[in-house]
């Protein structure tokens, strides 16, 4: 069997990850028997291990096609174009003894992709459209310009576009939230894949004593310090304001570290005004602490004491995972809909919480109509419209509980918030009080979870490694090889997964705001 893989680019990213771990785990386990690969992608490749994937055994080719890349201001979508130039690519291939792998495809990076999808469906291509992130979540400017760009501002045509059925088209879901969006969509059962992504491990790590060695010579931090990691690009989803609430609770023992700065200038702001405010207050929390004048990655996960997470969105949520395999223990912030899957199979998340809780007393009236400005606004920017006193209603009966979850607070309020508890010493011991758990979280170490480390650990290798993922994905792959073409279905109803991102309920004012 042939498989081409298709994605915008191969810079460093999850998704690209995510394609060099699929090869490995198709190395790992190749029950599909694929004997090629072929990547197409735009010409951007900073993030593709090329010594690593030469050592497989595996024939793997890159080809570079520029119609892939990012679509540019002006420049028209071409289908037909870019689906001349995959057929190009391809040719030598018999058309039933391949599948075509396709990362993103409704994302809104490239219009021509969609409609390349549909020419190469008629040609007869067995297509497996793995979604990883939705443009109807949280990206107005995408879905705006794939309403525009493919039909003209008719979002039944768009659905139409973005969300084509058939016998020889199949989905896969990173995790069972998604599943059960596109079930709900009207995808059908035997045409839709849970697949998530494999976790490969970290290997071997620095010892301990000089890994907190480097990190206080280059971070300030005292190598008796609890160091507390957060491993991300500190973008708004990532919710930094809620790691500098813990460095704001911690005892002066403790110490967080963020690993790297944002590299779009959009998510730059909300991150700058975050660091300048944990420095004004002089708090032990360190940011990019993996950049140019930091430390290793790996110097960072072996002097971290734990790690943690705060984000409010995640496609797959890898942290989750990869945690256990570094031998640290994961505190800070769940996301039960991403989670549930993980938890399903065995893992226990002790120290994570759903909601971090804020005396609704603490929240004024003026950052209440400020939520409900930002949800106005966000709907407005995918089309949507909905009367001021109806959100502001339906904001007031979402906050109308004796404590709310600092998550659904704009940035200015979550500010508010830090400050208070650094200036006013009850209302510190009030947030401690009110998020029991929090205390003891900021002081787990690998020892004191140890137990659970390891059983975490195996659930991780046994449900999600490299062989256990190159088994389901071999398996999908088969199944779409095998298909059918004769049969026509109806396109899914992207009007369902547009309502579910949103709702209020998903509504997080820090993704939207500037």
């Amino acid at each position: 069997m042939n498989l081409v893989v298709i994605h915008y680019h191969l810079n460093r990213g999850g998704v690209t990850q995510v394609m060099v771990n699929h090869l490995r785990a198709i190395c790992a386990n190749n029950v599909a028997g694929i004997e090629r690969v072929i990547v197409l992608y735009g010409g951007r490749k900073d993030g593709w291990p090329d010594k690593q994937v030469a050592e497989l055994p595996l024939e793997v080719s890159l080809v570079e096609l520029p119609a892939l890349e990012y679509d540019s201001e002006g420049s028209p979508a071409d289908p037909a174009r870019l689906a001349d130039a995959i057929c190009s690519a391809l040719h030598g291939l018999a058309v039933d003894d391949t599948v075509v792998q396709v990362h993103n495809h409704s994302l809104g990076k490239n219009l021509a992709v969609v409609g390349a999808i549909e020419r190469l469906s008629e040609a007869g291509y067995a297509l497996l459209l793995q979604i990883h992130d939705f443009a109807e979540d949280s990206r107005p400017a995408n879905y705006l310009h794939l309403l525009e760009g493919l039909a003209g501002g008719d979002r039944a045509a768009l659905f139409a576009a973005l969300y084509p059925q058939g016998g020889r088209i199949h989905y896969a879901a990173l995790n069972g939230r998604d599943l059960r969006l596109l079930e709900a969509a009207g995808v059908r059962d035997e045409a839709l894949h849970w697949l998530p992504n494999p976790v490969a491990g970290f290997g071997e790590l620095p010892t301990v004593d000089n890994a907190k060695q480097q990190v206080e010579r280059t971070l300030g931090i005292p190598t008796d310090a609890h160091y507390i990691l957060y491993p991300v690009r500190g973008i708004r989803r990532k919710n930094v304001g809620e790691l500098v609430l813990w460095s704001a609770l911690a005892d002066n023992d403790v110490h967080f570290g963020l690993t790297l700065a944002p590299q779009n200038p959009l998510e730059a702001v909300s991150y700058t005004e975050w660091r300048q405010l944990s420095e004004q207050l002089r708090l032990r929390c360190h940011w990019d602490v993996g950049g140019a004048d930091g430390v290793s990655f790996y110097e960072n996960l072996s002097a971290a004491d734990a790690i943690i997470t705060t984000s409010v969105a995640e496609g797959f949520g890898m942290v989750f995972l990869e945690a256990w395999l570094a031998n640290r223990p994961l505190v800070g912030r769940d996301l039960p809909e991403i989670t549930a899957d993980f938890t399903a199979s065995g893992l226990e998340l002790a120290d994570l919480r759903a909601k971090l809780y804020v005396p609704r007393d603490w929240v004024d009236d003026e950052a209440l109509s400020a939520v409900s400005t930002d949800y106005q606004s966000m709907l407005k920017d995918f089309g949507e419209d909905i009367d001021e006193n109806e959100a502001r209603e339906r904001v007031h009966a979402l906050w109308n509980a004796p404590a709310v979850d600092y998550s659904l607070l704009g940035r200015q309020a979550q500010m508010t918030v830090v400050r208070r508890v650094v200036e006013h010493p009850a209302a510190h011991e009030e947030m401690l009080a009110l998020n029991p758990g929090m205390k003891t979280a900021m002081t787990v170490d690998r020892d004191r979870r140890a137990a659970l480390i390891r059983a975490n650990a195996e659930v991780v290798q046994n449900t999600y490694s490299l062989v256990a993922i190159g088994e389901k994905l071999g398996r999908v792959l088969l199944k779409l090889k095998g298909a059918s073409a004769a049969t026509h279905y109806p396109a899914a109803d992207g009007q369902t997964i547009l309502n579910a991102f949103l709702s209020l309920e998903a509504f997080r004012p820090i993704r939207v705001e500037c």
